[in-house]
């Protein structure tokens, strides 16, 4: 298996209630660099017997991490929680002590090749609370390089104990509408 290609991260508000969870105000993250998700896993093992051990492991979390071009201005209201407005021809973003960032959903597409053949990876993380990391700038003689920004969080497990859903599409047609779908988007 060979991952070619991580597509249009896409992002909504989390409404989990009695009835389940919803989503709503989705929206396209921008372009995605990349995206790490690494679960984090609580032993579960028991003693049976005097030397016998029942070994489990039972998922605790999920960190995940997104390197993409740009954050996307509805992003800092939505995601994080701070306050966007407009003012004078310029997005203003104002970063408050009280700013909290609320749970999302959150879905990725990948392009994998298998034996020759094109499929459509399409993976959903049902509820995940995301940080903004540093932000660098960087001088380069006349010039000044700018360090694509990356923001991380924590994934954790809707109250059915769900926490991620893969499904696996043979267009990338079928995996985008799948994600618009989970992020109320259609």
């Amino acid at each position: 298996m060979a991952f070619i290609g991580l597509t249009k991260p896409t992002v909504a508000v989390l409404e989990e209630g009695k009835e389940g969870v919803a989503y709503s105000k989705g929206f396209r993250f921008g372009k995605a660099i990349e995206v790490e998700i690494s679960p984090k896993y609580a032993d579960t093992s028991v003693y049976k017997d005097v030397n016998d051990l029942d070994y489990g492991q039972q998922l605790e979390y999920a960190d995940i991490s997104l390197n993409t071009a740009t954050i996307p201005d509805r992003a800092e209201e939505i995601i994080f929680g701070h306050a966007v407005s407009a003012a004078e021809g310029s997005t203003v973003i104002r970063y408050r002590t009280g700013d909290e960032a609320g749970y999302v959903g959150f879905g990725i597409s990948a392009e994998e090749k298998v034996d020759g053949m094109k499929k459509y990876v399409a993976i959903w993380l049902y509820k995940v609370r995301f940080y903004e990391d540093s932000q660098s700038y960087k001088t380069k003689e006349d010039s000044i390089d700018y360090i694509t920004p990356s923001i991380s969080g924590r994934i954790l497990p809707i109250t059915s104990g769900e926490w991620k859903e893969k499904r696996i599409f043979t267009t990338k047609e079928q995996a985008l509408a799948w994600l618009d779908k989970m992020a109320g988007l259609n």
